[in-house]
């Protein structure tokens, strides 16, 4: 298993969806764009930015409390 961080969301157009970019934590440093829907997108980007959404997204239900 190979760690890695999140490096952040990107819209490339043009494109046919956004992709999340997650980056190797080790000295190799490779990069591994995954496509993605905009609702993901959307809500990785607002907990990026320590905001909050207007109302609560569908996976807020699925997290336990």
């Amino acid at each position: 298993m190979i760690e890695m961080e999140l490096v952040g969301v990107r819209v490339e157009f043009p494109g046919p969806a956004p992709i999340v970019l997650l980056k190797e934590t080790n000295e190799r440093g490779l990069v591994l764009p995954i496509f993605i829907g905009n609702a993901e997108a959307n809500a990785i980007d607002i907990h990026l930015r320590n905001d909050s959404p207007p109302r609560p997204m569908t996976m807020i239900f699925l997290l336990p409390h």
